[in-house]
């Protein structure tokens, strides 16, 4: 079954690649057909393409390709094939840390689940997975994707992350991402809500060394709720904020947690260092007092050094 997978993978792929060539393609050249080709007239012609097509029957369109070592599902008249791109090719999440062989990895915002079938792959069989998407459609794709992987353990939930546990609205946009909690559109959803750390106590997650977070708005309101997840020593997260606002809040935050912050463009990159905690100081000893009382000098070159 796995090879004959692995053989329609390769005979789709480019299929897949022209698919979303022709789809890019068709509103833009009826776009510059009909008028000058402007980013506004652009970008409503695509608007039109994604509410009046793909809304009707191009979003039932899937097809199977080969994502590093296992198959994957994608929907080639979307923005699947985008996300692919910057997470295989571009790596945005994994700039300045990654995960390792072993490790615990939360895709927070995990679409149809490719980081999570890329860090799969790196933690391999003694790592976990644990994939978070509360729309329902990208989830029943992520759900289906991660059965493709037999090297590593992935767990999967249909949930949102906030600040406080109970239920939210999760504002739909037209396509497959974008869905927020935060910014609001003319169509939404009720969906239940949690905080990362009460995720990671139900899953009996103990310890986290990768968490990567795309929640478009939510990133700030999501490490609210994560107190006790940041002070795992040694833990790294990437993290996609949307907005100023959002960015500087989310640095704010886990400056006060002690990370080491990084920032490009839309991302800040983290770390924990816990782990190496203890501050080494040099102590110089000017003068030394005896149990009788009397004080002696030392010479200025005696400097011990110590962990505090």
């Amino acid at each position: 079954m796995e090879a004959k997978q692995y053989l329609l993978a390769s005979a789709v792929t480019p299929s897949c690649y022209l698919a979303y060539v022709m789809g890019r393609m068709i509103p833009w050249f009826a776009t510059a057909v009909i008028s000058k080709v402007t980013q506004q007239s652009h970008d409503n012609c695509w608007r039109l393409f994604a509410t009046k097509l793909y809304n009707s029957f191009l979003n039932r369109i899937t097809l199977v390709v080969r994502l590093g070592l296992c198959c994957s599902l994608v929907r080639p008249f979307t923005e699947d094939p985008t996300v692919i791109r910057e997470i295989f090719d571009q790596e945005i999440y994994e700039k300045f840390y990654e995960p390792r062989v072993g490790d615990t990895v939360i895709d927070v915002g995990a679409h149809a689940g490719y980081f999570t079938l890329k860090a799969a792959q790196t933690v391999r069989a003694n790592g976990l997975v644990v994939a978070v998407e509360p729309c329902p459609s990208n989830y029943a794709l992520l759900k289906k994707n991660a059965g493709y992987v037999r090297s590593c353990r992935i767990i999967v939930a249909e949930v949102a992350l906030k600040g406080e546990a109970g239920t939210t609205r999760l504002y739909l946009k037209d396509g497959t991402v974008g869905h927020s909690t935060i910014a609001k559109t003319n169509r939404s959803i009720e969906i239940q809500a949690m905080t990362l750390d009460q995720l990671c106590q139900e899953l009996n997650v103990k310890h986290v060394d990768f968490i990567k977070i795309n929640a478009e708005g939510a990133e700030h309101e999501i490490l609210l709720g994560a107190e006790k997840t940041l002070r795992v020593k040694g833990l790294k997260l990437a993290i996609q904020v949307h907005g100023d606002t959002v960015r500087n809040k989310v640095v704010e935050l886990l400056k006060k947690a002690g990370y080491n912050t990084i920032v490009r463009n839309r991302f800040v990159y983290a770390s924990c260092m816990r782990a190496h905690s203890s501050v080494q100081c040099r102590i110089r000893v000017l003068a030394v007092q005896s149990s009788c009382g009397r004080v002696t000098r030392v010479r200025p070159q005696h400097v011990f050094h110590c962990c505090i």
